[in-house]
């Protein structure tokens, strides 16, 4: 395969790339002589873990249509993609193990599995992608609050500030009642977001000899109900189409949003998220 091989190099290529982004503006704390494992299961309300089904999703379904546009048969390129996913985004856990701040994490790595799993199955068992994995940020004032966690700009930010992400599940109404009741365009989504967070734990902690405590602040989990637009409609074989399609279907499309807080109750985002 030698496209195959060709593809495959320029993706390693480019994580290799992110991996060097990342580095920076994540582990300013640097790296210890030694490798660690470290338990963060109850961190951060698990919105890093459904970061983690995310990103092992997309990076697969990523990796399988540019095989398939490179001419790989499609059961190939959906083992090639599925492992291939798991593989590109679970490297970042060694650089957590050698971290001063953090540890390789178990449960990342099966989270990780989880996401690549999914698409695996649907696409093994419901042949098409019926269920959909959407992200959605807003940034908030809590990074400013404390910006060597929650990040010092809005890159660092999309990526630490778990306060303004919100990950959806976007699907179409018809799967359920199996008719065509609803447009093939025109999603249901259900957000799952978090709120109040300063700390994987708490939202006490130290810096250059200062205690900060925001324990007053109540952490609380957020659900939403929202419509979505489903880009995999767009069939079109242009290449700008298609791209537009594969890039920016993980994202979801800012429609009016009812959400309810657990600490909150239920409320509105007109403006969407």
């Amino acid at each position: 395969m030698p496209k195959a091989w060709k593809i495959t190099s320029i993706c390693f290529s480019i994580w290799l790339l992110l991996l060097f982004v990342l580095s920076l503006l994540w582990y300013k704390q640097g790296f210890k002589g030694y490798f660690s494992f470290f338990d963060d299961s109850l961190e951060w309300l698990q919105m890093d873990k459904v970061g983690h089904f995310f990103a092992a999703f997309h990076v697969s379904r990523w990796f399988i249509q540019v095989l398939i546009w490179q001419n790989v048969a499609k059961s190939e390129a959906q083992k090639v993609g599925v492992w291939g996913g798991v593989i590109f985004v679970s490297p970042i856990e060694l650089l957590d193990g050698f971290s001063m701040d953090y540890g390789f994490s178990l449960t990342d790595i099966l989270a990780n599995c989880v996401g690549a799993g999914f698409l695996w199955f649907q696409l093994k068992f419901l042949k098409a992608l019926r269920f959909m994995p959407k992200f959605s940020f807003t940034p908030t004032h809590f990074a400013a609050t404390r910006k060597e966690m929650l990040g010092s700009f809005f890159l660092a930010q999309l990526i630490k500030d778990y306060n303004g992400q919100t990950y959806w599940m976007s699907f179409s109404p018809n799967v359920f009642l199996k008719t065509k009741l609803f447009p093939e365009w025109l999603h249901i989504s259900v957000g799952y977001g978090a709120e109040n967070l300063l700390g994987g734990h708490d939202n006490v902690w130290e810096n250059e000899g200062k205690v900060f405590d925001f324990s007053d602040l109540e952490r609380m989990r957020q659900l939403y109900f929202s419509l979505d637009l489903n880009l995999q409609h767009l069939q079109s074989s242009h290449p700008v189409t298609r791209f537009f399609r594969l890039s920016f279907s993980c994202l979801k499309f800012p429609f009016p949003a009812v959400g309810y807080n657990t600490g909150k109750g239920f409320d509105v985002k007109w403006l969407g998220i």
